[in-house]
């Protein structure tokens, strides 16, 4: 896999459109600093969202991250800085 170089606010819209397409919900219902749990995501759909990002940013994510960065904005600054290294 290759990395992008994506904005985090990129990663951001990515997440939030993923959330509201699985909730068929408007995209600005979804807030950033609602927790995963909070939305009535289930493992199996933010494992999904992992292997979207991971196959549109070019690299691997561990499922473990959505537990320790459990919001959209957590998740995208997380997933941003690590593409920096």
């Amino acid at each position: 896999m290759s990395k992008r170089v994506v904005k985090p606010e990129d990663i951001t819209a990515k997440c939030a459109v993923f959330i509201a397409e699985q909730l068929q919900r408007p995209v600005a219902s979804v807030h950033l600093d609602t927790e995963f749990d909070d939305f009535g995501l289930d493992s199996a759909l933010v494992t999904s969202m992992l292997i979207e990002l991971e196959e549109w940013l070019g690299v691997e994510l561990s499922p473990s991250l959505v537990f320790e960065e459990p919001t959209v904005r957590r998740l995208s600054l997380a997933i941003s800085q690590r593409l920096l290294e």
